[in-house]
């Protein structure tokens, strides 16, 4: 699994981001008060993307910093790193208690409807703390579909 990892209402098109950045689909991500928008360019396989969370702080952390870090086993050591997909223009912006990552995702035609994983959890220093596993981290998970603008999320039970 790869991630892009950040250190640290409602969704429509028309929301008004801090760089005035547009995208052509938005999607309410059904918990952690997170959500995701997207355009998709079919012509060069990319997607630009922008994940939204509300109720942020960057009280413990000082300056915002994206990175991408491969996933490969529960340990918390997010080290920066190469996934198995290109990614670029990684940017963050924080105003008001909205933190939010911008980045170019390249796509595969495998990667056109994938899945998507998304968590938050607190900073000691510069050391990543584990999140909590209650239900709403365990299932804040779903799929995306870029090509078609769809995403199903799973729901708390």
């Amino acid at each position: 699994m790869d991630a892009i990892t950040l250190k640290i209402a409602q969704v429509s098109s028309s929301y008004a981001f801090f760089s005035n950045q547009v995208f052509s689909t938005c999607s309410d991500l059904p918990l952690l008060s997170s959500f995701l928008c997207w355009s998709y360019h079919p012509s060069n396989l990319t997607a630009d993307i922008a994940f939204r969370k509300t109720g942020a702080s960057t009280t413990n952390c000082g300056v915002l910093t994206a990175y991408t870090t491969p996933i490969t086993s529960f340990s918390l050591s997010m080290q920066q790193g190469d996934l198995s997909f290109q990614v670029s223009n990684l940017k963050t912006e924080y105003s008001s208690g909205e933190m939010i990552i911008f980045a170019t995702q390249h796509l595969t035609d495998s990667l056109l409807s994938t899945n998507q994983v998304w968590q938050e959890g607190n900073m000691t220093g510069t050391t990543f703390n584990a999140h909590s596993m209650d239900s709403a981290h365990t299932l804040s998970v779903g799929t995306i579909n870029f090509a078609t603008g769809t995403t199903v999320g799973r729901t708390a039970r």
